[in-house]
């Protein structure tokens, strides 16, 4: 049989066939509707351009087309070959009609018989005979007749190509020696119609031909009788037709559709458990197809199908300012007006019981293989809870950040107020030396002034790891030489470790980094205060040294002191951790150094490390990152140069200005330097230094100022005004705050500083210096 392709190519080569001959020939459906005819039935026709598409009576007027439908009904009732001769009302002309079986309609043939007499029954069967040998040879099915034995008696060459064996080699031999497999199911029927003279209706076979050999195939077959003059059934015939392509496009269908449902079932299973509300519209109209219950319950009322993207303005969607959403501002609606997806957005709506909601929406196209948008699909869930939430954490952090600033504004403050009377306790207790003649008194004197040092190491150290949980120091990253950090350590600690016994080394070092110069500072000196605290003799050194391939400079602070035990090493990084001092003696501190180190080499991401023998000493480690010189750069340490060999002015002619809004530390200041040697001018602010320097017409040699006063007024601001007065003149900063912003302002401006409470020895060390070289 061929493919289908194949018979579409010979019906039309059959229609151009059947278009040139003088016959009209026709199909007629079930219900009496013409579904083909040829040009010389379209002549018969009246009265329109095409007999196709009308019924019988329409088409061919309405005797002859009852005629014509009386004939194919009886086909269709016998399911047997008629025949009839006609006469054409309107061309006056008579006509040999023959009709039979063809799928699930009769096909009929009429040749004319010209005007006059209608044929004789011989004329009638030679025309009859003519019209079936055409069909036998040209009709585009397989035609064949069967004798009671099932032999074939005639075959035309579709249904031997069907068969797939020459027409001749059929003629006279049975079906059930060549087709076994079709035999099955023809057999029954060839007896019935030789049996009754009734034909079944038209049905299906499907079996096993010799063509191609060992696969079965799809054929529809449609069955009659053939009878001669006496009505005798003398041959069943079959028009065939092979179906096969059609079943299997018909069973992938089948199978395509059952995919297709078995997928669409599982989406909608997997939309419909979605814990958020799913909405789908058709492009480009945006009726709403699909949707799944949880869309429902989140919107709080039923989602009514769509005709279009106009019907969006019925949703509850609400602007911050309550406005209404229009129906093309709906996120749904934007890829189908505009082929984008909606950004995930935060949409306000109101349900259906009137409360309102906030929802997180975004929706997307979707598009075929071709190109083509087919649907926008929405999905969204109410995040009203979170809102809150965030609202809440909002508000939260607003309470733990005012806090914040009320504890920062506490520890400046605790800062300042407790080291301000610290500091005229100092100069005080100081001042007390030249009175004090007997033994027992100096002694006395001697605890006091120790009980003050470690008094001041211990409210340093606390306000430091304050600011540092606090989170309150923020590095500030320069490059500079690590022997300017190096040198302030000998400045600081040479005469301590001398005082104390301790020989105190610090190494020479051409390296540069790059971190907070403060805060790397006090970490070195953090760690040398540990060393002479543990170090009953021998000494102290500070070394440093390059480590080329790690990219870093080591800085190490060595002593000979006590040693630290193995159990011990991490743990002398924790606060109030300490190495032999069971008896809590507070002139050995309260064991904060080493977790300020930890704290804020932590911070400026620099390792520090500890190795010690117990008995030997400890080595103490910090790794700062290499940096390239930039000696520009390199800043000016006037408080830090040495003084002067010669040309120094005699104290008794050395005018000191000290400005301090607390009278009893100005008047402690005062006194100290006036013990010195030194004479001295005291005011509360700026304004009044300039006065009194007017008053007394002379400039001073050195400005003491506190740096917070009256009024928001500060040292550097009182600084600039007797600068203005007097031009450059050496300046020392006395601060009680800590915070590295306050210190780089002081230092920023070229100004010596010190940190309160000094003591009368670093106080006098550091004018001597300021004077010797002129800075500030």
């Amino acid at each position: 049989m061929p493919s289908e392709p194949a018979a579409f190519d010979a019906s039309v080569q059959l229609r151009r066939l059947l278009d040139s001959t003088a016959d009209a020939i026709l199909h007629v459906d079930r219900g009496g509707r013409v579904i083909f005819a040829n040009a010389a039935a379209e002549d018969l026709s009246a009265g329109a351009d095409t007999a196709v598409g009308r019924s019988l009576a329409a088409a061919f007027g309405a005797d002859f087309g009852a005629a014509l439908r009386h004939l194919c009904r009886r086909v269709r009732e016998t399911g047997t070959a008629q025949a009839a001769d006609l006469d054409h009302g309107a061309t006056a002309t008579s006509w040999s009609a023959r009709a039979f079986p063809c799928g699930d309609g009769a096909s009929v043939f009429l040749r004319s018989l010209g005007d006059g007499a209608l044929p004789t029954a011989a004329e009638r069967r030679a025309m009859a005979e003519r019209q079936l040998e055409a069909l036998f040879e040209h009709a585009p099915v397989g035609f064949a007749y069967f004798d009671d034995a099932g032999g074939f008696a005639r075959i035309n060459r579709w249904m031997a190509e069907i068969n797939g064996l020459p027409a001749e080699e059929h003629i006279g031999r049975r079906i059930g020696d060549l087709l076994p497999d079709v035999a099955l199911h023809v057999m029954p029927v060839i007896a019935q119609i030789f049996a009754t003279g009734v034909a079944p209706a038209p049905f299906e076979v499907y079996a096993e031909t010799l063509k191609p050999p060992g696969s079965k195939r799809h054929f529809r077959t449609g069955w009659f009788p053939v009878t001669d003059d006496t009505g005798r059934v003398v041959h069943a015939g079959t028009v065939v037709t092979e179906i096969t392509d059609l079943r299997r496009a018909e069973q992938e269908s089948d199978r395509l559709a059952a995919e297709l449902d078995r997928e669409r079932r599982l989406l909608r299973a997997i939309i419909e458990q979605m814990p958020a509300g799913v909405i789908v519209a058709e492009a480009p109209t945006g009726k709403v197809i699909l949707h799944n219950s949880e869309a429902e319950r989140l919107l709080g009322h039923p989602i009514s199908p769509t005709s279009d993207v106009s019907a969006y303005g019925e949703f509850g969607g609400l602007h911050e300012d309550g406005r209404p959403y229009a129906a093309d501002e709906y996120p749904l609606a934007r890829p189908l007006l505009t082929g984008e997806p909606t950004p995930l957005m935060e949409m306000r709506y109101r349900r259906g019981d009137g409360r309102v909601t906030t929802f997180m929406v975004n929706a997307a196209p979707v598009f075929a293989p071709d190109g083509r948008m087919i649907l926008s699909a929405c999905t969204f869930y109410d995040i009203s809870h979170r809102a809150a939430m965030e609202r809440e954490l909002r508000r939260a952090k607003d309470e733990a950040e005012r806090a914040d600033r009320a504890k920062s504004r506490f520890l400046a403050a605790a800062s300042h107020d407790l080291r301000q009377p610290m500091q005229s306790l100092f100069f005080f207790t100081e001042s007390l030396r030249p009175h004090l003649k007997d033994a027992e008194g100096s002694d006395r004197l001697g605890r006091l002034t120790n009980a003050l040092d470690a008094l001041k190491g211990l409210l340093d150290s606390m306000l430091d790891v304050s600011r540092l949980d606090a989170n309150m120091v923020e590095p500030r990253l320069e490059r500079f030489p690590l022997k300017a950090v190096l040198e302030d350590l000998r400045a600081a600690y040479e005469d301590r470790a001398l005082e104390k016994g301790l020989a105190f080394r610090v190494a020479d070092c051409t390296a540069w980094t790059r971190t907070d110069r403060t805060l790397l500072g006090r970490i070195l000196r953090n760690l040398v205060e540990n060393a002479l605290r543990y170090t009953p003799e021998g000494e102290i050194a500070v070394t440093c040294r390059s480590l080329p391939e790690r990219k870093a400079a080591l800085i190490e602070v060595r002593d000979t002191g006590i040693g630290i035990p193995a159990e011990h090493l991490e743990r002398v990084w924790d606060e109030f951790h300490q190495v032999g001092n069971p008896e809590r003696d507070r002139e050995q501190g309260l064991g904060l150094g080493l977790a300020i180190v930890r704290r804020l080499s932590m911070l400026l991401d620099l390792p520090v490390d500890v190795d010690s023998r117990v008995g030997e000493g400890s080595v103490f480690s910090v790794e700062t990152p290499l940096a390239a010189p930039d000696h520009a750069a390199e800043p000016p340490d006037a408080h830090t140069a040495p003084p002067a060999a010669d040309g120094r002015r005699p104290a008794a002619e050395t005018l000191v200005l000290v400005i301090d809004d607390d009278a009893i530390v100005l008047m402690g200041t005062e006194g100290q330097l006036q013990d010195w040697g030194y004479q001295t001018l005291g005011a509360a602010s700026g304004a009044e230094a300039a006065r009194l320097l007017r008053t007394d017409g002379r400039c001073p040699d050195l400005i003491l100022a506190d740096y917070r006063l009256r009024a928001g007024e500060t040292g550097t601001d009182a600084v600039a005004r007797v600068r203005g007065l007097c031009g450059p003149v050496p300046t020392l900063v006395l601060t009680g705050e800590t915070s590295p912003e306050t210190q780089r302002t002081i230092t920023g401006l070229g100004l010596g500083l010190l940190h309160k409470p000094v003591t009368p020895t670093q106080l006098r060390r550091a004018v001597t210096e300021a004077l010797a070289g002129g800075g500030g």
